[in-house]
């Protein structure tokens, strides 16, 4: 099902803000929300359903829903608040999983900043940007058509590359192996999911797990990042961080702030 469409009105932008997820309860939403998760994971628990958020996933949540937001390991969040004219296009929360989040990642940041701002134009611009995350989602939705036997086997995958997304010892044939596939056909199936392939996925994962360690202030040599991100070659762990990001990790460390953190509750 397809959450926006061509007549999908925005009323208004409620908020955008940053901040860091704990325990809460919501009774009665008073607005649609997008929550994108920056890191960590949490679990929201709605009509008997317990549903999971990683890290650069984004959990649609309807107006007047409710919800419980479970967090040992909540992470920080961007919260972006905001009000429909059209019908609401859910009734209980949603979460949307992006091939490549690396679009709607920037598209939360910068409605965030224009929020900051809050004068009449930015506000305008911000609203075109949160139209954009939506016709992301509907893009995201049109993909092709996978049984729900298929998606099942990669989502024991998935499960299983992140409770070891960090062990450089993980080997692409270790899911196949798990699945019952053939390397050819897990490697075709998990393409069409993610719209990448197990390595570029699990490369993604540990450079976003970098980003977080070399602004955490915890690491002092780029090495020390690596390891701790899954990567047992300092040399190859540069490589990808410089293909995906543009800058070696010494350069990009020096030059990026870390996250400003404000508010509560999503």
């Amino acid at each position: 099902m397809r959450l926006f469409h061509g007549d999908t009105d925005i009323a208004s932008l409620q908020g955008a803000f940053t901040s860091v997820t704990r325990p809460y309860d919501a009774f009665d939403r008073p607005f649609h929300g997008f929550v994108y998760k920056i890191e960590g994971s949490s679990q929201y628990v709605f009509n008997n359903k317990v549903v999971e958020l990683h890290k650069n996933e984004l959990m649609y949540l309807p107006e007047h829903s409710y919800y419980a937001i479970r967090a040992e390991n909540g992470g920080k969040y961007i919260i972006i608040n905001f009000a429909l004219h059209s019908p609401a296009p859910a009734d209980e929360p949603t979460k949307i999983s992006f091939r490549d989040h690396s679009k709607v990642y920037k598209l939360v940041h910068q409605i965030q900043h224009l929020w900051v701002m809050k004068n009449d134009v930015d506000v305008l611009m911000a609203k075109s940007l949160l139209y954009q995350i939506m016709a992301e989602i509907a893009r995201q939705q049109e993909s092709v058509y996978i049984s729900p036997e298929a998606r099942e086997k990669i989502s024991t995958a998935i499960q299983y590359l992140r409770q070891h997304l960090y062990d450089s010892g993980l080997r692409v044939r270790d899911l196949h192996t798990l699945l019952g596939m053939s390397d050819t056909y897990f490697r075709k199936l998990f393409t069409q999911v993610y719209g990448l392939s197990p390595v570029q996925y699990i490369n993604r994962e540990r450079i976003e797990q970098a980003k977080s360690l070399l602004v955490s202030g915890d690491f002092g040599t780029i090495e020390q990042v690596a390891q701790a991100a899954g990567f047992s070659d300092v040399y190859y762990f540069s490589k990808v961080f410089k293909s995906q990001t543009g800058q070696p990790p010494t350069e990009w460390r020096r030059y990026t702030p870390r996250i400003k953190v404000e508010g509560a509750g999503c």
